[in-house]
């Protein structure tokens, strides 16, 4: 239905990153960390998400944390699940 004409004049492609771009991608949602991950690291997994968007790296970088959280602080995580909603 979002397609039909009169819906939108122009329809843009954007291809997914190369490798150099996806490295970039995964350094800004990473410059913030403490500590930062290594040259090495950000390497090796803008190799290995060849098929990854820009959002889908974001939300690797955002799992990752939310991960390192869980691991080393649990009673934080255990404490929101038991939050009402």
């Amino acid at each position: 239905a979002l397609r039909r004409p009169g819906r939108f004049d122009r329809e843009f492609y954007f291809d997914l990153p190369n490798e150099i771009t996806r490295r970039q991608i995964l350094f800004l949602n990473t410059k913030n960390w403490n500590p930062n991950p290594s040259n090495e690291l950000l390497n090796k997994l803008a190799k290995e998400t060849k098929d990854f968007s820009g959002a889908d790296l974001k939300s690797l970088c955002v799992e990752a944390a939310l991960s390192a959280i869980r691991r080393s602080s649990p009673e934080v995580y255990e404490l929101s699940q038991s939050l009402p909603n």
